[in-house]
């Protein structure tokens, strides 16, 4: 397989992935998966590979962060949440029509999958973009706070952010500790112990109990939400609040 070859079929398969991307698949995936094996198996693996990471990236970078960009003001999370169900869908579609590719070539060089690939440039290129980052943060912190002064919020939005962040991680608690729990873990003591001073100076009989009922109602809100983990973490932060302002 010469050179000009080569180009030919990735300049086919190129196209072919960015219809796919848009949601109008021009090639079928018996015919893409075809193409891929040929090119990998005369030993082009490295050129197929690498053009991959350079599309995926471009189309990361060019459309889908200016879309969330474009929506910082506007329905974020819920954009968000479109744009990550979008990616998921199309690079499930990529890792069955690049299998091969991901057997032969991948794997045997300690590479990611297809799939965890277009995982790692969705966390690099979209949820560590620094705009992105703090939007995504700030939003999640004000519904958490909204709630707590008795505002409905839609509560599977926040489920399903923080499931991608897992997912980002590799299913380990990394990007969502750093990301999330770490700023959501402060700004919760910095809120209960401003309740707590409040408690003290107007119903100090009664501060054990009431903040016990916070506890209580602050559970019950996050288990909705959040993980088990994040739960636990908040309740032993304000059951310290308690034996600080006690004693």
């Amino acid at each position: 397989m010469d050179d000009k070859y080569v180009k030919y079929v990735w300049i086919i398969l190129k196209s072919a992935i960015q219809e796919l991307q848009k949601d109008n698949p021009g090639v079928s995936h018996e015919e893409l998966y075809t193409k891929t094996y040929e090119v990998v198996m005369n030993k082009h693996g490295f050129r197929m590979y690498n053009g991959l990471r350079e599309l995926l990236t471009d189309h990361l970078k060019q459309k889908v962060r200016e879309e969330l960009i474009s929506n910082l003001n506007r329905n974020f999370l819920s954009k968000l949440n479109e744009v990550w169900i979008e990616h998921q869908t199309s690079m499930r579609m990529l890792s069955d029509m690049l299998g091969y590719m991901d057997r032969s070539y991948a794997e045997p060089r300690g590479l990611e999958s297809v799939y965890i690939l277009g995982l790692q440039l969705f966390r690099y290129e979209i949820i560590e973009f620094e705009d992105i980052k703090q939007e995504l943060r700030q939003n999640l912190l004000d519904l958490i706070k909204a709630e707590r002064f008795g505002e409905s919020i839609n509560e599977l939005e926040i489920k399903n952010i923080c499931t991608m962040l897992h997912t980002l991680g590799k299913n380990t608690r990394h990007v969502y500790e750093k990301i999330f729990e770490e700023p959501f873990l402060a700004q919760t003591g910095k809120f209960y112990d401003l309740e707590a001073e409040k408690l003290l100076e107007n119903e100090a009989v009664y501060f054990e109990q009431e903040m016990k009922l916070h506890i209580e109602k602050e559970s019950a809100r996050l288990s909705k939400y959040l993980d088990e983990e994040t739960e636990q973490k908040v309740v032993k932060l304000l059951e310290e609040i308690i034996k600080k302002y006690k004693t």
